[in-house]
């Protein structure tokens, strides 16, 4: 009986002594597993870096992807609704030039826009011209002094103009606004500064159109002449 209890003690032994190995010898293992995945990480996370640095190094004002998905999509909008509105704005641009028609005192009709930039290329080159994207117009101010404005409103009227006169109402131009006060006057073009209520020919953008405008007044002559 003593041998029998002796052996089943022996036999127990081996069992919880082999329980016990089976978990150390799969521990190895189980850390090499461990070691392999935070490896393949850290490989992943340095191809990420790289290919963060090769966008911003590609295209430096776009958009950052170490950001939220969040601030992405709201700065990937930003970028979209900015072509948008440049895109409308050189479409209403031309829009608006192309609106401003007027007739000459022959009664025909004629395009600003057309004019003004047939006058830059056959007449004198230096006049300004604008230019968004694929479209060329005029500068601002063309068309806006009084003289064109008057004959158009003529031709409109059914009326002949017999004489025209341009006088200067207000300060002289940079000197109207409180930030500008008391600027020197430069001379103008003519040979002499702006002051009020004085006579002052066309300027250069109007030149190109008023010529344009008065084909046809020649006729006016004799008639005048006959009126005294």
């Amino acid at each position: 009986q003593q041998q029998q209890q002796q052996q089943q003690q022996q036999h127990h032994k081996q069992q919880l002594g082999g329980s016990y190995a089976a978990p150390q010898q799969e521990q190895p293992a189980r850390t090499d597993d461990v070691d392999h995945v935070q490896q393949q990480q850290r490989q992943q996370q340095r191809s990420m870096q790289q290919q963060q640095q090769c966008s911003t190094t590609a295209h430096p004002h776009g958009v950052n992807h170490s950001q939220p998905r969040s601030t992405q999509f709201i700065t990937q909008q930003r970028q979209l609704l900015k072509k948008h509105r440049k895109a409308l704005s050189h479409s209403l641009l031309q829009q608006i030039q192309l609106s401003y028609q007027t007739k000459t005192i022959s009664l025909t009709s004629i395009s600003l826009l057309d004019v003004y930039l047939d006058f830059v290329q056959h007449y004198d080159p230096t006049l300004p011209v604008t230019k968004v994207g694929g479209f060329t117009g005029f500068p601002a101010g063309v068309g806006d002094c009084c003289a064109p404005k008057l004959l158009h409103a003529a031709v409109v009227r059914g009326f002949r103009p017999v004489a025209l006169a341009e006088v200067w109402c207000g300060s002289a131009p940079g000197t109207a606004t409180k930030a500008k006060l008391g600027r020197p006057i430069v001379l103008g073009n003519d040979g002499a500064s702006r002051q009020h209520m004085e006579f002052y020919g066309m300027c250069d953008k109007c030149k190109a159109v008023l010529g344009t405008m008065l084909c046809g007044v020649g006729g006016l002559e004799g008639m005048c002449c006959e009126n005294n």
